[in-house]
């Protein structure tokens, strides 16, 4: 990792033959968007934040702009976009506040998602607010964006785009059910003496450096601007990158190094005269401090202590921001040792990490003794909503009461490991995930501990089910939101994640009993399943093996007889609850439980726990999932698998007992 920053540190500092004097840049205005993180099922842009880092570093240490002339967005909105760059009624927004007219320069970087309009072929900048279906009602039209620059009186307008507007992704497509060729852009022209780079043209796809932690497209820009495209064979070594030099460059590089490694064409856009100048080679190096250097967390076992006065930060040091100053006393909790460095990882109250110096820490506290037993504290009411931590789960209280567990003889689809039908009765009220626990919500986990998680999965590719290197809950194989259960989880897995949760909390979070889970998945009903005994009735319920899932996927067995438009896993919340207020409970993703797999319910516990005799080695899985017809997703349905085994269908939800 430190030696990829060092590597882009040396391209920005490198010397080439005496730069001409380049042009002032105290009034220039520039626009820096990392668009990374986007709502509901669109995938992240792992990249977005440092490529806009990246690009901030080389304006501001390179080209001289101030740092107060810099709009530097993460995350953007509509609205943050509107308020940087105007809307179609007026160009008035904060670049032509900020420039003087005549004299600023203006350069606008943006890393993340593009979109075409599938009404009118135009191409959109997708806010992390916007639905990729709709980007003509609440997507920043790139027309709009090079009209309203067209309009400013600045010196020079330059614009590079990180993205493209086939409305594909790394990841896969953005828009559902579409395909690239389908929804190709038209590029909009651009005024005279604009220039405009875009990482890709038409129906490409831009890629990410993954070696160096880049988009493609930006990494290999930074090198043509500092230098790189002035040189043989692409350009003269006169000290100066112009627009000419800078296409050579990404001609011959960025897209060569697409086709070797990623196997795909990419050729960046660029408009613009060829004389335009873009860079200067700097003659001195970019400061450190530009890049955030990289460090190494070991996992420590949660530990409290008391804290001198001290500042916590962002980072393992002083030139990292200042999350929040923390008064002599209080109780900090220590996750993690920085490598190298005498800085410690602390877990901050409502969740989230920052780092302390480590002189700074005071005594240690003892552990609080655990209460009597027998002795419960007052407990949330039946359908209120817990959430004891920014990033934990939200639960939803479910109430005491019996049921009937398993399905009757005469239930279409039955197996006889469901039987006997035998009365359960579920004693106190306890906590339920009111959805499977999020992708986002594992990534904290592993983030905070280190986890390893596993680097296979068992996945359904090519027509045949194999464990795959490579895949795991980071990538499954098919595109996930931050919001979508995370897969390719063990029991075991899941297993530590409520250990941390409960470790974070001071609460017992655990996986449901398999009793449990049926009474809450039941949510007081008899029929196979929660909303009745229509399978075609599914997808306003839950996410099944359907018409979608069948054309995308390809599967050849009986589907629901319904479509949702989803293929494989849907965000959290996606569909209707259940009557105890719980989403997903049948299909999504199976749900890991605590139990042992027995082969009937001859001899299980009629009190709601979980059935720890049997084998162990196996543990039991309810619901069915996204893949699955209606045999398979049904209150009663049970199925058992290694404690150790991770399939991209495979995921879970938590308990906590009240």
């Amino acid at each position: 990792m430190i030696r990829r920053f060092l590597l882009l540190l040396a391209i920005l500092a490198a010397a080439a033959a005496q730069a001409a004097e380049p042009p002032t840049h105290r009034d220039s205005v520039a626009v820096v968007i990392g668009n990374k993180a986007y709502q509901g099922r669109i995938p992240e842009v792992a990249y977005a934040h440092r490529d806009a880092d990246a690009m901030k570093a080389y304006l501001t240490q390179v080209l001289g702009y101030r740092e107060g002339n810099i709009i530097d967005l993460r995350d953007a909105t509509k609205s943050q976009m509107e308020a940087a760059f105007g809307n179609r009624v007026s160009h008035e927004g904060k670049v032509w506040r900020f420039l003087r007219p005549g004299v600023s320069h203006v350069t606008v970087f943006y890393s993340g998602h593009g979109v075409p309009g599938l009404k009118d072929k135009r191409g959109y900048l997708l806010p992390v607010d916007a639905d990729p279906d709709t980007p003509e009602i609440n997507g920043y039209p790139v027309d709009v964006l090079y009209e309203n620059l067209g309009k400013l009186d600045a010196a020079s307008v330059t614009v590079y785009l990180d993205a493209c507007f086939s409305g594909e992704s790394d990841r896969g497509m953005l828009i559902r059910a579409a395909s690239p060729v389908f929804v190709q852009a038209q590029a909009p022209t651009v005024a005279q003496g604009m220039t405009v780079l875009t990482a890709a043209s038409a129906e490409q796809v831009a890629s990410w450096d993954e070696e160096n932690e880049h988009g493609l497209f930006t990494w290999h820009l930074l090198q043509a601007l500092q230098g790189e495209a002035d040189k043989a064979p692409f350009g003269d070594g006169d000290g100066t990158v112009t627009v000419a030099e800078t296409r050579a460059y990404l001609d011959g590089e960025m897209t060569y190094a697409a086709r070797r490694r990623f196997g795909r064409i990419q050729n960046a856009s660029v408009q613009g005269a060829d004389d335009a100048r873009l860079g200067a080679v700097p003659e001195t190096p970019v400061q450190a401090a530009a890049l955030t250097p990289a460090f190494e967390v070991t996992a420590l076992e949660d530990t409290l202590y008391t804290l001198k006065n001290a500042n916590v930060r962002s980072g393992p040091g002083t030139e990292y921001k200042k999350v929040e100053r923390l008064a002599a006393g209080t109780e900090v909790e220590v996750t993690g040792q920085v490598e190298g460095a005498d800085w410690l990882r602390i877990a901050l109250a409502g969740g989230g990490t920052a780092f302390v110096y480590a002189p700074l820490l005071g005594d240690r506290v003892p552990s609080p003794a655990q209460p009597a037993v027998g002795v419960f504290p007052e407990t949330p009411k039946p359908g209120e909503s817990i959430k004891d931590c920014d990033v934990c789960p939200e639960m939803v209280t479910v109430p005491a009461g019996s049921f009937q567990m398993g399905s009757p003889s005469y239930e279409e689809g039955r197996g006889d490991d469901e039987g006997p039908v035998h009365q359960v009765t579920i004693p106190r009220a306890f906590s339920v995930g009111k959805y499977e626990v999020t992708k986002a919500e594992y990534a904290a986990f592993v983030s905070a501990t280190g986890y390893a998680g596993g680097s296979s999965c068992r996945t359904y590719e090519g027509g045949k089910w194999e464990t795959r290197s490579g895949r795991s809950w980071r990538d499954p194989g098919y595109r996930q939101s931050e919001r979508d259960p995370a897969v390719c989880v063990s029991w075991d897995d899941a297993r530590a994640y409520t250990e941390w949760l409960s470790r974070q909390t001071g609460k017992t979070y655990r996986l449901l009993s398999e009793a449990e889970w049926e009474y809450a998945a039941r949510a007081g009903t008899t029929t196979p399943r929660s909303w009745g005994s229509d399978s075609a009735s599914a997808c306003g319920y839950a996410n099944v093996h359907d018409s979608t899932s069948k054309s995308v996927n390809g599967f050849d067995w009986e589907n629901h007889a319904c479509d949702d438009g989803v293929a494989q896993t849907a965000a959290a919340g996606s569909y209707q609850a259940n009557a105890f207020g719980l989403h997903d409970m049948l299909g999504n993703v199976w749900e890991w439980t605590a139990d042992c797999w027995n082969d009937s319910y001859a001899g299980a516990p009629s009190d709601g726990s979980a059935w720890t005799n049997g084998n162990c080695e196996r543990r039991i899985l309810r619901g069915g999932s996204w893949y699955h017809g209606p045999r398979n997703v049904r209150s009663a349905i049970r199925v058992r698998n290694a404690s150790g085994y991770r399939n991209y269908v495979l995921g879970f939800r938590v308990a906590r007992t009240d």
